[in-house]
């Protein structure tokens, strides 16, 4: 077996501090803890806010490694809200992520907004009903469109973050119609979230990329041998990897990232089709 390192890796999806939640270190911390491991590049998320500025901040902090932000569509930022998408993205930000914990499928999974059950809370005593894509009548709310088209114009991410397999379904080919070239299908190997591997691979066929988070060999996520299955499934052209850490529970980004790498690799994943999934994919959605 070679060595396996992280040497050249994007990672697009890293908590970092300050949060309402606990986080292993703030935005230029956890830059150089990557960067000292031979990442070359991160986008941070954080559920509440807007991540732009945290990255220009982290890259004059932290030189030697291409950080970036991001924004999700939670309450924090008016929930689906073109003119919050619109400032993140001329801000810098790539990835534009649907309701994440305060989404209507993360309330009706875990029983409210905020929270992951006893694992994390948020701390907000001010909690709405979820936000859903969904309207009454069964269609994608209208206020939605502006916001595809914004992605669109700026060729950046749309990822589905914590919504429904049947709002995912619909936002996917409205984004795709929209002229969005960039569309994510967020952890699909968390199982809480899981949906059908069929269904994912109808997606991937529209046009999707499919995410694949790190740390399955720690809960919470399939494991190895299914991970391993859904790679060959979907191919790895259609896959990328991220270590979805910050996390204090977890390893960090480089750690989980190559723990991850290595374990796909005593599987049989080439070491080309990982450097697809952990370098070219993940950079050519944020640089591309």
């Amino acid at each position: 077996m070679p060595n396996i390192t992280v040497k050249g890796v994007y990672d697009l999806h890293v908590h970092s501090g300050p949060d309402l939640f606990d986080r292993i270190g703030d935005e230029a911390e956890i830059a150089a803890i990557c960067r000292d491991a031979g990442m070359a590049g991160l986008v941070f998320k954080v559920h509440h806010e807007n991540t732009a500025a945290r990255a220009y901040y982290a890259n004059k902090l932290t030189p030697g490694i291409a950080c970036y932000g991001s924004i999700c569509l939670n309450r924090g930022v008016g929930g689906i809200n073109p003119g919050a998408v619109e400032t993140a993205v001329k801000l810098g930000a790539k990835i534009v992520w649907m309701p994440t914990n305060e989404s209507a499928y993360h309330e009706l999974k875990y029983g409210t907004t905020g929270a992951w059950g006893h694992v994390q809370d948020s701390g907000l005593s001010q909690r709405a009903k979820g936000i859903s894509l969904i309207g009454e009548d069964g269609k994608l709310v209208p206020q939605l469109q502006p916001v595809l088209e914004l992605i669109a114009k700026h060729n950046v991410v749309l990822a589905t973050g914590h919504i429904s397999p049947e709002e995912i379904n619909l936002l996917v080919p409205a984004a795709i119609e929209a002229g969005c070239k960039k569309v994510v299908l967020t952890h699909v190997n968390f199982t809480k979230f899981r949906m059908p591997l069929d269904t994912v691979k109808a997606l991937v066929d529209m046009g999707a990329m499919a995410e694949l988070v790190a740390p399955s060999q720690w809960g919470g996520y399939f494991g190895q041998e299914e991970t391993k299955e859904w790679i060959d499934a979907l191919g790895p052209k259609h896959c990328f990897i991220a270590s979805d850490a910050g996390i204090c529970r977890k390893p960090s980004p480089p750690e989980a990232i190559r723990t991850f790498l290595y374990v796909m690799a005593t599987l049989g994943v080439s070491l080309r089709d990982l450097e697809i999934m952990s370098i070219e994919n993940p950079q050519m959605l944020v640089e591309g």
